[in-house]
């Protein structure tokens, strides 16, 4: 009697100790766990993981092996078809786009997992994990469920939830080759590829601290996919829903370790702060340019009268350029370090660049052949209208590019509101320039009753009497209109 009872205290404190080589980190609402059983190393053997969280997330990812999602072992988890079920997506990360589904990962959801009381929960098994450090990164996307069966289905991108963290290895070491979650969750249902019933599975307290619980069940899947994404580096072959930052996420800066707030914290290395800064600046620095700037600039040659102006046009345009030329780098590090290239915003981006980079070529041409002949070229004409569509292409792309960073609806009201104002009145200018041009000008031989040809001595000094010129300043060259 004794030895069995012995056995029995035994026994409890082995399952208590299994239970306790848990590591635990949790963000926000959402945490994921890590188990090492003393059988395995961190090279080599198996290594179970746990991802719970609110069904209010479309999805929830972990990746293993790197602190960056490029060369990340990914595991990502969402509701499935039934929404009972969980369905887990095996992927393997190459930058700042949708993960690839991954083949080769040995991952199988285990007992216990499932949707319960507004939670996902996934228990897994890895049994071709390797820890090759304790950075781990996280992520997870708020919105309407996936429910999906399959383990390729599209994910959209994540916005604040996202970062790094930190497992204590030394303290998930411990125990059996067993799923050491099932004593803490349950669920019944049938088993299915990449999907695990969890009715009646119940939300996971601080394992390894106080929490406990009980239950039992069934439910099993190997998170194999059966297609890879391709096309566009976009999720899904088309444009991400935004930026990996947003407007007003509840988890942008929690860190919490455990339940308890002890121990590792998670982080997101500042990575969201100051990718928000370089686009927003990229954003400002390039509205302001074609927003207002250009097209103030080619007001300013259609309106204005006074000594240097052509000069002050010029100053204006070149100026503006410099300060776009900023916005256009900060444009091309964002493009890349999203994957971004094959987008619509940043190719009319490169396009407007290298047309600006001909302007200012087209515009010195211009003014050397107006003093030379004292009207428009050909390159006159191409000058100017380079420069409008220049702006009208800028224009539509700052729109364009308000759409692919999911900006909020008041930093686009604001844009197009003072787009419209600027381009209204470019409109309006050019339309009073060439009015007033067309005024001064002597009339065409084809419009006098004499035939056709250029204009005779008689009708041009019948002109001249009608308006005649004024004395020429001293500084003439300087203040012709070349507009």
């Amino acid at each position: 009697m004794r030895s069995s009872i012995i056995g029995s205290l035994l026994g409890l404190g082995s399952t208590a100790y299994a239970a306790s080589a848990i590591n635990q980190q949790c963000q926000g609402d959402i945490c994921y766990s890590m188990n090492i059983p003393d059988s395995s190393t961190s090279s080599t053997g198996t290594i179970y993981f746990q991802i719970s969280g609110p069904t209010s997330y479309s999805w929830i990812g972990m990746g293993v092996n790197n602190n960056q999602m490029a060369g990340a072992n990914i595991f990502t988890v969402y509701q499935a078809a039934n929404g009972q079920n969980v369905t887990l997506s095996p992927r393997k990360g190459s930058g700042h786009v949708m993960p690839s589904p991954d083949n080769s990962l040995q991952a199988t959801l285990m007992d216990g997992s499932g949707v319960s009381n507004g939670k996902m929960i996934a228990n897994i098994k890895c049994g071709s994990c390797t820890i090759a450090n304790t950075k781990f990164i996280f992520a997870a996307n708020s919105g309407s469920a996936i429910k999906s069966d399959s383990a390729s289905a599209t994910i959209s991108q994540h916005q604040n939830t996202y970062g790094t963290l930190s497992f204590d290895t030394a303290a998930a070491k411990g125990g059996s080759d067993t799923n050491p979650f099932s004593s803490t969750t349950s669920g019944s249902g049938s088993s299915g590829t990449g999907t695990s019933a969890g009715a009646g599975s119940t939300a996971t307290a601080c394992v390894g601290n106080s929490g406990s619980g009980s239950g039992s069940g069934s439910g099993s899947g190997t998170g194999s996919p059966s297609s890879t994404s391709s096309g566009n580096p976009f999720f899904g072959g088309s444009r991400p829903t935004g930026f990996p930052f947003g407007s007003g996420n509840k988890h942008r800066r929690a860190t919490t370790s455990d339940c308890n707030n002890s121990g590792p914290a998670l982080s997101q290395n500042g990575y969201a702060e100051k990718l928000q800064m370089k686009t927003m600046a990229h954003g400002i620095m390039a509205g302001l340019c074609f927003a207002i700037l250009f097209p103030f600039g080619a007001i300013s040659i259609r309106l204005f009268s006074f000594p240097g102006l052509v000069w002050f046009h010029a100053g204006i345009q070149i100026i503006t350029q410099i300060i776009f030329i900023a916005a256009f780098a900060l444009g091309v590090s964002l493009a890349k370090e999203l994957q971004l290239t094959s987008s619509y915003h940043p190719i009319i981006g490169i396009v407007v660049f290298v047309l600006l980079l001909i302007q200012p070529m087209l515009g010195m041409a211009h003014h050397r052949a107006f003093k030379r002949v004292g009207s428009r070229t050909a390159v006159s004409h191409g000058h100017i209208w380079l420069g409008r569509i220049i702006i009208v292409l800028g224009i539509i792309n700052g729109g364009l590019g308000f759409l692919l960073a999911n900006n909020a609806p008041n930093g686009q009201i604001a844009y197009a509101v003072v787009a419209a104002i600027f381009f209204a009145g470019y409109v309006g200018a050019t339309i009073i320039g060439e009015r007033r041009r067309a005024r001064s000008l002597p009339p065409k031989y084809e419009e006098s009753p004499r035939g056709s040809g250029t204009a005779s001595p008689r009708d041009v000094y019948a002109h001249q009497t009608q308006h005649p010129i004024p004395p020429l300043p001293q500084n003439y060259e300087m203040t012709r209109r070349e507009s």
